[in-house]
C-alpha cells in the first residue's frame, strides 16, 4: 500500500472531471414556446438543445454531469432517464439537481454549494450550448495557472468571430479588457449597438486607473463571442454564498469580482480560435437560428447531421447542404427544397411545395403550393395549402390551416390551430394558453383583438408582441422584468437599421509606451475613440478590406483556389454578410489584376493579358459565382464600366467567363436581354453591350453549326 500523501496525489491526478449544467435559462425570450415544454429540450435541428450540450462534454473528456433544473424539472429528469446518456455505454455520469426556489444563476450556484457536490476545479455550462471545443485541454490550462495562483478562480470561454456576428447580440454585446500576456480579464462591461440606441454617438469604457498603470499592455475586445462555458474553482459556488447580491453571472459576479479590493481574485479569458473549434449558446430566437445555419453549413463538424447528431438520428447529405430524413420521406415531384435545409423522417411535402433554406421536424406535413421560408416547424406540426411562412417557428403538434401567412418573426406555440386565411403580422406570438391567467372576461379588448387577428377557428391566445419602432424606441408589454430593447433585438427576423458607422476595427490595443497621456474622470481613466468599441452594423468596410487583404495574401503567395475560398466563405460567416458582396469583391480584385489596356496591342497579346491572371483565378470567380452567373456578368460590366484602364477589356473577359465556366451561354444571353445590361442610349453600359454583341452573335453561330453538323450525323 502506497504512503498516504502519494496515494492522495494519486487520487487527485485521477479526479474525473465534473460539470453543472444550468438547464434553466432564466428568461422568458422563447415563450409561448416553454410554457408546456422546457426551454433545455426545445429542438434544435430536431434535437434537444440539452442533448447536444451534453454531447459536447462527453467528446471533451467529461465523467461527471450535474443538471440544475428549475422549470419543468421533472419533465427533464424524465427525459434524461430515456436519453442515451443514460444508457450503459455512455461515458458519463448524470445527476439531475432539481430547485424550485431557484430565480436566478446566483440561485442556483448558491444551492450548489449548500450541497457540496463539487469537489474540484469544474466546467460551468448553459444547457443551451453547441460546442465542438476541446474543453479538457482548457480545463487543463486553468489549472495549471491555479498552481501558480489560486487566486485564480475562473476562466471565461469565448470566441474570436469579429465586431458584427449574428451570435453577438445587439443590445449587450460584450466587451473585454484583457491583457494579451497573461490572459487576464481587467474589465468586462457590454455596449449597445448603434442601432439599438440611435443617441449613441460616442463609445467609452472606463477602468481603474491603477490598471492601466500596472499593465505594460491591454487588449479591448469587442470581437469575441462568450460562450457560456466557464472552468470555476470550488470557490466560485462558495463566493456566490458569501454575497446574496451576485445573481447574474456576467454583470453581477464577474464585475464584483473584478472591483473587489478586499477579495483578490482573478477571472482569465481563453479565446477559441477558429481551428480550436465552434461554440455558441442558443440565447434567443436569432442566435437559434444563427447556430441551425451554422451546424447546418457543417462548422461544427464532427457534428453533423449526417455525421454524429447528438441523439443517433441520421440523414442524407445531398447537394449544397440539403439533408433529408431516411425513413419515410414523401416528397411530391414537383416539391423542391434548397440548399441549406433539413427535413426530419417521415415528413410529408405536398406538390409545388417550397422548403427554402428551412428546417422541419418529424412528421411535419406541408400541403400544395406551401412556401417556408428560413422557418423552423417542430415536430408533428400540421401545414395545409397555399401557406406562407417567413421566418417563424412552429411549435409542436401546431395546426395551421390552409391559407395561414406568417410574417417574419413570428412564434406559434406547442398544440396551437390558426384557422384558415389567419394572416399573423411580424413577431406576433400565439400560445395555447393566455399569457395572463389573470385575465378571464371574455369581454376585454384583448378578446376582441383575438378575435379580430385569429378569427373563430383558431385555438390560441394573442401574446404581447415586443417590437422596436424606426426611432428606436421599445414597445413591450412582457417578458417578466427583462430589458424590453434586449428582448425585441434578440427575435428570430430581427433587422438592425444601419446608422452612419464610427469606426471599424473590433479590437485595440493600449500600452504605457503608446499611451503616455490619459485623461482622468472620478477615480477612472477613460479610454475615448477606442475603434474597438465601434459597432458597425453592416461592417461593410472591414470586411472589404479583410477580403482584399485575403486576396493580395492570396495572390502573392500562391495559394490555391480551395484555400482562398475557404477563408473568403469564412470571413463572410464572420461578418454575416450577403454572398453577393464577396462575389463583387472577388470579381473588382481578380479583374483588377488583369494589366490595364494599352492601345495598340493585338488581340491576341490582350487575351495573353487576361489569361495571365485568370487562367487560375476565374476558378475562384466561379466558386464564388455558383448558379447567379447573370450578376456575376453584370458585376463584371459595373467594373468595366467604373475603371477606364478596363474598358477596353471587357470582350476578352466576357469571352474568358465562358472559356473558365464562370457563365455559360445561357447566361451570357440572358445578361445581354436584360435592360440592366442594355444601359441607357449613349451611356458606358450601352457601348460594352455593344461591343459584346460580336461574341454573342459568335456564340449563337457556333451553336447552330453544332445542330447542323447533328442533323447531318443523323
Amino acid at each position: 500500500m502506497p504512503p498516504k500523501g502519494q496515494q492522495q496525489q494519486v487520487e487527485q491526478e485521477e479526479e474525473e472531471l465534473q460539470a453543472v449544467i444550468l438547464a434553466d435559462s432564466f428568461n422568458a425570450r422563447f415563450r409561448p414556446l416553454t410554457v408546456d415544454r422546457p426551454r433545455c429540450l426545445l429542438p434544435l435541428l430536431n434535437v434537444p438543445l440539452l442533448a447536444w450540450t451534453l454531447e459536447s462534454l462527453a467528446a471533451a473528456g467529461v465523467k461527471e454531469v450535474f443538471v440544475f433544473c428549475c422549470a419543468h424539472a421533472e419533465r427533464i429528469k424524465d427525459w434524461l432517464s430515456t436519453s442515451q446518456f443514460s444508457s450503459n455505454l455512455s461515458t458519463i455520469k448524470i445527476h439531475p439537481i432539481i430547485s424550485n426556489s431557484s430565480l436566478s444563476t446566483g440561485d442556483a450556484l448558491r444551492e450548489l454549494d449548500a450541497r457540496q457536490l463539487i469537489v474540484s476545479d469544474f466546467v460551468l455550462i448553459s444547457g443551451d450550448v453547441v460546442s465542438t471545443v476541446n474543453i479538457e485541454d482548457i480545463v487543463n490550462e486553468h489549472r495549471e495557472r491555479r498552481k501558480k495562483s489560486k487566486d485564480a478562480i475562473m476562466s471565461i470561454v469565448c470566441r474570436e468571430v469579429g465586431g458584427v456576428h449574428r451570435l453577438r447580440p445587439l443590445p449587450e454585446a460584450p466587451v473585454f479588457v484583457i491583457n494579451p500576456t497573461t490572459a487576464q480579464l481587467h474589465a468586462y462591461t457590454t455596449l449597445s449597438h448603434p442601432s439599438v440606441h440611435r443617441s449613441t454617438s460616442e463609445k467609452r469604457a472606463a477602468i481603474p486607473y491603477e490598471i492601466l498603470e500596472s499593465n505594460e499592455e491591454l487588449e479591448f475586445r469587442n470581437d469575441l463571442v462568450d460562450c457560456s462555458i466557464d472552468i470555476c474553482s470550488v470557490d466560485v459556488p462558495l463566493l456566490f454564498t458569501e454575497n446574496f447580491d451576485y445573481q447574474d453571472l456576467r454583470h453581477d459576479f464577474v464585475n464584483g469580482i473584478l472591483t473587489s479590493d478586499l477579495l483578490g481574485k482573478t477571472i482569465h479569458v481563453h479565446v477559441v480560435s477558429e481551428n480550436e473549434g465552434y461554440a455558441g449558446r442558443v440565447r434567443d430566437g436569432r442566435s437559434y437560428a444563427a447556430i441551425s445555419k451554422d451546424i447546418i453549413a457543417r462548422w461544427t463538424f464532427p457534428m453533423a447531421p449526417d455525421e454524429n447528431m447528438p441523439d443517433g438520428q441520421r440523414y442524407e447529405h445531398r447537394q449544397n447542404y440539403q439533408y433529408i430524413g431516411k425513413e419515410g420521406i414523401v416528397l411530391a415531384q414537383s416539391s423542391t427544397v434548397s440548399s441549406h435545409s433539413l427535413i426530419g423522417s417521415h415528413a410529408t411535402l405536398a406538390e409545388h411545395t417550397r422548403i427554402e433554406r428551412s428546417v422541419l421536424g418529424q412528421r411535419v406535413t406541408v400541403g400544395a403550393s406551401t412556401t417556408v421560408r428560413e422557418s423552423y416547424v417542430w415536430e408533428g406540426a400540421r401545414i395545409g395549402a397555399d401557406c406562407l411562412l417567413e421566418e417563424s417557428i412552429v411549435g409542436h403538434g401546431a395546426v395551421l390551416q390552409d391559407g395561414v401567412v406568417l410574417e417574419r418573426g413570428c412564434l406559434v406555440g406547442e398544440g396551437v390551430t390558426l384557422g384558415k386565411g389567419v394572416h399573423l403580422p411580424a413577431f406576433s406570438r400565439v400560445g395555447r394558453t393566455r399569457w395572463n391567467e389573470e385575465e378571464e372576461d371574455e369581454e376585454t379588448e384583448e378578446e376582441k383583438e383575438r378575435l379580430r387577428v385569429l378569427g373563430p377557428d383558431s385555438i390560441g391566445y394573442l401574446w404581447p408582441a415586443d417590437m422596436v419602432t424606426d426611432a428606436g424606441e421599445e414597445e413591450s408589454d412582457d417578458e417578466e422584468g427583462e430589458d424590453p430593447l434586449s428582448v425585441a433585438f434578440s427575435r428570430l427576423g430581427h433587422r438592425a437599421p444601419s446608422p452612419t458607422p464610427s469606426g471599424t476595427s473590433t479590437l485595440s490595443t493600449i500600452s504605457r509606451a503608446s499611451s503616455p497621456a490619459l485623461s482622468v474622470h472620478s477615480s477612472a481613466a477613460s479610454v475615448q475613440g477606442i475603434p474597438t468599441l465601434s459597432l458597425d452594423p453592416s461592417s461593410s468596410a472591414d470586411f472589404h478590406s479583410e477580403c482584399v487583404q485575403s486576396l493580395e495574401r492570396a495572390f502573392d503567395e500562391g495559394h490555391s483556389i480551395d484555400n482562398a475560398a475557404i477563408e473568403l466563405k469564412t470571413l463572410r460567416m464572420a461578418s454575416n454578410v450577403p454572398l453577393r458582396e464577396v462575389r463583387k469583391v472577388v470579381i473588382n480584385f481578380v479583374v483588377g489584376r488583369v494589366p490595364a489596356a494599352v492601345p495598340g496591342k493585338r488581340p491576341a497579346e490582350v487575351m495573353d493579358d487576361v489569361e495571365s491572371v485568370m487562367g487560375k483565378w476565374a476558378q475562384l470567380i466561379e466558386q464564388m459565382t455558383g448558379e447567379d452567373q447573370v450578376e456575376a456578368l453584370a458585376l463584371l460590366q459595373d467594373f468595366c464600366v467604373s475603371h477606364p484602364s478596363h474598358t477596353p477589356l471587357f470582350p476578352a473577359l466576357l469571352r474568358s467567363f465562358y472559356d473558365h465556366d464562370v457563365a455559360t451561354e445561357e447566361a451570357i444571353y440572358e445578361w445581354y436581354k436584360t435592360p440592366e445590361a442594355r444601359g441607357e442610349a449613349g451611356s458606358m453600359h450601352r457601348d460594352l453591350w455593344e461591343k459584346s454583341r460580336r461574341f454573342i452573335e459568335a456564340l449563337l453561330e457556333a451553336s447552330d453549326s453544332e445542330e447542323e453538323s447533328e442533323d447531318e450525323s443523323d
